[in-house]
């Protein structure tokens, strides 16, 4: 059985989460840089879903609020619940970080993605239009954690 807990990123795992990045077309297309600058960043936390890297996240904290700036599976382990368990635990640890409000942005046409965000409680807010290198809406989605 395959390992999916869910810890810090580390510099060694950029290639996976690069590999899993470039097969995700719902998502910004970051550079293996960008990734590294996260792990410096203060207000940036990069986690990995299992030892062997299935999935991963990229937040950040500005004050009260979480944005959610990054977050995939592999597509070999995608609708397996993965991405709710991965989901659950940036909510929960945004809560314990004092985070009042979680944010992201997503593909218009990432439907599986947005059943996932609705179903955690997540509102659409607003839209980018043409957002998207593919000239893609954004569409904002915000958590408001002190419902839950």
């Amino acid at each position: 059985m395959s390992d999916f807990s869910i810890r810090k990123m580390q510099e060694s795992d950029i290639s996976r989460v690069l590999e899993i990045s470039q097969k995700t077309e719902t998502i910004a297309q970051w550079t293996e840089k960008q990734f590294f600058n996260e792990l410096q960043r203060a207000d940036s936390f990069c986690f990995v879903l299992g030892e062997d890297v299935f999935g991963f996240a990229v937040c950040w904290k500005v004050l009260d609020e979480f944005e959610i700036s990054q977050i995939a599976i592999s597509q070999d382990f995608r609708r397996e619940g993965l991405g709710w368990n991965l989901l659950d635990f940036l909510l929960s640890f945004a809560k314990e970080n004092s985070c009042n409000l979680v944010n992201l942005e997503v593909m218009e046409s990432n439907f599986p993605a947005l059943e996932l965000y609705k179903k955690a409680g997540f509102e659409i807010v607003g839209k980018r239009k043409n957002y998207y290198s593919n000239s893609q809406n954004a569409l904002l989605l915000t958590l408001d954690l002190r419902e839950f």
